[in-house]
């Protein structure tokens, strides 16, 4: 038996999106909205899973949490999950509509039954009506058909590429912080030494003055001779 046609495979994935709508029995997450995205994740963590949280991967930080407070998604479960984007992300989805060329990409946080929490980056939701949420090696990952190819995608590799990426960053952050630090810390120091910081004067470094060269003696005066005579009283007296 041959192998089933793209367009065959998302008009199955379009079923199965449909029947688990129509299933009151799954728990669900987030509100349907007019603009929402639905979603159908399973969970593959073994682990429960207590917190659920998507935003756009533009944005800085994760919004609160999706799930009730005393929900939990068991190991193997799968949930319907209703995302709708903020106001911000609605206008870039409209501008999608225009322009093929621009694309949402969404980021995925869950936090387990042990209270660690994980990430997936950079999904394209658009492409994506049910996943499973996977991690190994203290990386999260999700594998799903996507539905313009419908090919299987798995993004461990990315996710753990993208986690190295997020180690390398912040230890270059970290290096250039230290560097900072040192160089305010050198510039502090060479300020610091030539001002008074303690209300006196400030330091001056004494200098040791040269010794004094020693004179020299003045040239013997020669005697004083008789303009008349050659000689003197204690002889011929010879000038040099």
């Amino acid at each position: 038996m041959g192998c089933a046609s793209t367009s065959q495979q998302r008009e199955t994935q379009s079923t199965d999106t449909t029947s688990a709508s129509a299933n009151d029995e799954r728990q669900t997450i987030g509100t349907k909205e007019s603009d929402s995205y639905e979603l159908l994740m399973t969970n593959r963590t073994g682990k429960e899973i207590i917190a659920l949280s998507i935003k756009d991967s533009l944005a800085a930080d994760f919004p609160g949490n999706m799930m009730d407070d005393d929900a939990r998604i068991d190991p193997g479960e799968t949930v319907r999950v209703f995302f709708t984007p903020s106001e911000d992300d609605a206008a870039l989805k409209e501008a999608q509509a225009s322009d093929k060329a621009i694309n949402t990409l969404y980021d995925i946080e869950f936090v387990d039954s042990d209270k660690k929490t994980f990430a997936i980056y950079d999904i394209n939701l658009e492409r994506v009506t049910q996943f499973d949420l996977l991690y190994s090696d203290g990386t999260a990952f999700i594998t799903y058909f996507d539905t313009e190819t419908g090919e299987k995608v798995h993004t461990q590799n990315a996710a753990i590429a993208a986690a190295e990426q997020r180690k390398a960053q912040a230890a270059a952050q970290i290096e250039a912080e230290k560097a900072a630090a040192v160089a305010e810390h050198t510039q502090q120091g060479s300020a610091s030494s030539g001002t008074d910081t303690g209300g006196g004067q400030a330091y001056t470094p004494t200098t040791t003055p040269a010794p004094a060269p020693t004179p020299t003696p003045p040239p013997a005066q020669a005697p004083s001779q008789n303009p008349d005579s050659c000689f003197g009283d204690d002889g011929p007296v010879i000038n040099f």
